[in-house]
């Protein structure tokens, strides 16, 4: 399962549907600068639908030939997103970043992996400019002894 960025991915720019003469109409707005952490094999990437640079964080270098292989493959597609690095960077540690530097940022089942997840979320409000967003999707298990707990054990 990947997550889709759709409509409320603040890159998503529409033109103007008012006809207006050439020399009227608005400058396009710059790319969205988007981190994405644990993305290490740039999965998500195909799903980008607005010009976004995209910058991905990946505590596994093992990860890096994925990436380059995702990267040239989409660029290949018409890939949406201008691929920045794949930086090697743990979510508890995004210090090499400013403050402020990112419109979104994605994560996708890396909160469920990572040591402290509640200095991922500081570390992820500490780069959203204001305004940002946060795109994640987690899987998590049942509260014991609820229903679905008993399922995700094999109904033991």
């Amino acid at each position: 399962m990947r997550v889709k960025i759709a409509n409320g991915n603040p890159g998503n720019w529409q033109p103007c549907p008012i006809p207006l003469p050439p020399t009227s109409l608005p400058p396009p707005p710059p790319k969205k600068q988007v981190l994405e952490l644990g993305g290490g094999s740039a999965a998500n990437l195909e799903f980008v639908i607005s010009p976004t640079e995209w910058t991905i964080t990946e505590p596994n270098v093992k990860f890096a030939p994925y990436f380059k292989t995702t990267v040239a493959k989409l660029r290949g597609e018409g890939c949406h997103a201008v691929v920045n690095d794949l930086v090697e960077a743990c979510g508890e540690d995004l210090g090499r970043f400013a403050p402020a530097s990112f419109d979104a940022v994605v994560t996708t089942f890396v909160l469920c992996t990572v040591q402290d997840p509640e200095r991922v979320l500081s570390e992820v409000l500490r780069v959203l400019r204001p305004g940002g967003r946060l795109y994640f999707m987690e899987h998590v298990g049942g509260r014991d002894g609820t229903g679905k707990r008993q399922g995700e054990a094999g109904g033991r």
